[in-house]
């Protein structure tokens, strides 16, 4: 059997406080990467299709084998 990396897209919700005159400049505003946050504050809330998830063939560790046979050639 061989190894797979897939990458799983999930959408997560992070809360942002940013200071501003009105809910709509409030979003501008964190659009461009503004406010605070706190990472413990983020959740999960749900998958995207995995029909749009990205799958390659597994990493490469020290001392595992990659699933892929050696030809002659690549031997030397």
């Amino acid at each position: 059997m061989a190894k797979f990396v897939v990458y799983r897209q999930e959408v997560h919700i992070q809360p942002v406080e940013v200071e501003a005159g009105s809910a709509k400049e409030a979003r501008k505003l964190v659009e461009k990467g503004k406010g605070e946050w706190d990472e413990s504050l983020l959740y999960f809330s749900f998958d995207l299709d995995p029909d749009l998830w990205t799958v390659e063939p597994g990493w490469v560790r020290q001392g595992e084998p990659s699933g892929k046979e050696v030809t002659k050639q690549e031997k030397g």
